[in-house]
């Protein structure tokens, strides 16, 4: 079991984003849920991704439109960097 810590710049977006849409908080916890027990579960797609700001970190799908950047810190712990859309003017791969 994989240990999830956040960053602020998360918590920031993610209010953002489920405050318009409260179906979306129960996507998050199910995208939360698959990343704890295994962050390569396949509906999340998880892939590596190098962004300019953020280097190379890893991308989970939590809706057909919105991703959650993260990174390792150890073997068994991870951050949850920042969190928005795939495409448009809230994109995470900026």
């Amino acid at each position: 079991m994989i240990n999830i810590t956040y960053s602020r710049d998360f918590f920031r977006k993610y209010d953002k984003l489920v405050s318009r849409n409260s179906q979306l908080e129960k996507k998050y916890a199910k995208c939360l849920t698959h990343l704890v027990l295994d962050p390569f579960y396949p509906s999340l797609k998880t892939h590596k991704v190098d962004i300019t700001t953020l280097g190379v970190v890893f991308s989970s799908r939590v809706t057909g439109d919105i991703r959650i950047l993260w990174k390792y810190l150890n073997r068994d712990t991870i951050i949850i960097l920042t969190t928005g859309g795939h495409e448009g003017k809230s994109s995470v791969y900026k």
